[in-house]
């Protein structure tokens, strides 16, 4: 994880390229209406936040946010965009902190996240995500799909199932990632397992997922 979190540093002012590609810019223009609808009028927990850049698409009809990430360097980043009059906070923490965490809210926020996560660890990440939320509360993430021919091959899985890529930077560096790509079914069962249902949206290069509390979740 040290060199995951390591390329990320690195990678910090490079890491908006990838949503300049052309061939995903339909999912993301998709994402993009979609995103403002969905937190509208809510207190948002947005986790790694990174650059700021789903942030800002956040900030266009919440209410409120507060947005944390592992790394300074993107923070700062984050710090210069441009947010309107909407209430955004920053700090510094990482999402295995997230049981320390008091305060409710509305809706919690992971922006390509989810991948990054190992495999062993999501149900404890995902319990402590629903622990933060309101009675009427939900999750909501998007992250990429598998694509043969556009997305980083595999470079390796482990024992565990985490699949792994080799990630290159322009410099020439290159990091080992871990990045998982789940199905509807996989991330189902974590939702159900919390008392919650799913809303799935499918597309060519992303997905998104929603996960909502029944209405006798406590």
């Amino acid at each position: 994880m040290k060199e995951m979190i390591t390329y990320y540093r690195e990678r910090a002012k490079e890491h908006d390229l990838v949503y300049a590609k052309p061939e995903r810019q339909k999912d993301l223009t998709k994402i993009k209406t979609w995103i403002p609808e969905a937190f509208a009028d809510l207190s948002v927990l947005e986790i790694a936040c990174g650059t700021g850049y789903w942030t800002a698409h956040l900030a266009q009809t919440a209410q409120s946010i507060h947005a944390f990430d592992i790394n300074p360097t993107v923070l700062e980043i984050a710090k210069t965009r441009d947010y309107g009059n909407s209430a955004v906070h920053f700090s510094q923490a990482d999402y295995n902190q997230l049981g320390k965490i008091e305060k409710k809210f509305q809706a919690i926020f992971g922006g390509f996240i989810w991948s990054h996560i190992p495999r062993q660890r999501l149900s404890l990440f995902l319990k402590d995500c629903f622990r933060l939320l309101t009675a009427d509360g939900k999750v909501i993430f998007i992250d990429n799909k598998y694509v043969t021919g556009n997305s980083t091959p595999i470079h390796r899985k482990d024992d565990r199932g985490n699949s792994y890529q080799m990630r290159q930077l322009e410099d020439g560096r290159t990091f080992e990632v871990l990045k998982n790509y789940p199905e509807r079914r996989e991330m189902e069962a974590f939702i159900v397992e919390n008392d919650a249902s799913l809303e799935w949206l499918d597309l060519e290069y992303y997905w998104a997922a929603i996960g909502s509390r029944f209405p006798y979740s406590a």
